[in-house]
């Protein structure tokens, strides 16, 4: 049975016991009046659907490259204020400012070797970055990403927790299942790709999110509890009154 089943018995059940109270005293008609609005208002509060959540899309470029060992932190953005935070950056032999954002997006994945630099590394640091940590201020539903600036690899993965996205190149990549990151957790979002040569990288120019509805508290459906515990009470002095 649902809860909206199960509360509209409730009120039909209440309606009948109230209109044999009222028929053994009239006196009592204002009160119970009373009861019945308090159900009703209670009811209507619990079965009110939820106001519809608003998107965010997070730029993750900038217009001139940024190297740095701090934490990236993108935002506020949107009418819901959310902030983002990029930080904890995986890999090896990884440099003082690992950390890489440029006009193509952010560095999520980058193979070095001997040819050249990618995504703060200096020639010939024959490194790997492999991941990172993003985290919210709000809780929100990850929704969609794109993969940008993919260079000299012949294939790429990014995880999200469980959840794989396997690419061959730059494009939209949209979660079947969004994501839930909760106020203030760390994800750890991991990454892959097969470098073509030396070297190899692949971005994130942006990314959307939905800001998670509020679980509405139990207060309406307590109200009309105590409001049918109240009725119960009155109909029984009635009773009494009557006999």
């Amino acid at each position: 049975m649902t809860g909206r089943h199960f509360i509209g018995r409730v009120l039909s059940g209440f309606a009948s016991v109230m209109s044999v109270s009222l028929l053994s005293n009239k006196s009592s008609a204002c009160a119970v009046g009373t009861v019945v609005a308090g159900m009703v208002a209670a009811s209507s509060l619990a079965l009110a659907p939820a106001a519809q959540a608003s998107t965010t899309t997070f730029n993750l470029t900038s217009p001139s490259a940024v190297n740095s060992p701090s934490p990236l932190s993108f935002g506020p953005i949107g009418v819901d204020n959310i902030i983002l935070t990029l930080s904890n950056p995986q890999g090896s032999n990884l440099p003082t400012n690992s950390l890489n954002t440029k006009s193509s997006g952010f560095c999520a994945f980058a193979v070095v070797g001997n040819s050249g630099g990618r995504c703060g590394y200096l020639a010939g640091s024959d490194g790997v970055i492999n991941g990172f940590s993003l985290s919210f201020d709000k809780s929100v539903y990850l929704r969609q990403f794109d993969i940008a600036g993919f260079q000299n690899l012949t294939g790429g993965s990014i995880s999200f927790g469980s959840q794989l996205f396997n690419f061959t190149g730059n494009g939209t990549q949209t979660f079947a299942n969004p994501f839930l990151a909760s106020a203030g957790s760390t994800i750890l979002v991991t990454t892959t790709g097969t470098p073509a040569g030396q070297s190899g990288v692949f971005r994130l120019s942006n990314l959307q999110v939905e800001l998670a509805p509020e679980v509405p508290g139990p207060l309406p459906l307590l109200g009309a509890g105590a409001a049918f515990a109240y009725s119960r009470k009155l109909r029984t002095r009635i009773l009494k009154k009557a006999s």
